[in-house]
């Protein structure tokens, strides 16, 4: 990722950054063969994803609505995004739900 400007997160090995000069910000996540792109230009999005389709075969499942037990929720027009984090005790079968909203 280094060749196209990115760079890794040192806290996260499974995360880069790369930031553009007019503010804007990309974020890669990977996962075993799952990949999470977050950033604030659709536009500089699609180039990434582009550019990256020309090395490797990858397909597009759309925003994420589901990741690693978090249920994502966005709202465009409000601004929002929401996310909720499940956990099961198997002892108690009671469900704990954790969200935030920025």
């Amino acid at each position: 990722m280094g060749e196209h400007g990115y760079g890794k997160i040192t806290s996260y090995h499974c995360a880069f950054v790369k930031f553009f000069l007019d503010g804007d910000f990309i974020i890669l996540l990977f996962y075993v063969d799952d990949m999470s792109i977050v950033g604030q230009d659709v536009k500089k999005i699609d180039k990434l994803k582009t550019t990256l389709n020309e090395s490797f075969a990858m397909k597009d499942l759309g925003p994420a609505k589901q990741i690693l037990g978090m249920i994502i929720s966005r709202d465009r027009t409000l601004g929002s995004l929401m996310y909720a984090m499940v956990s099961v005790n198997e002892n108690k079968k009671d469900y704990l739900y954790c969200s935030m909203t920025e």
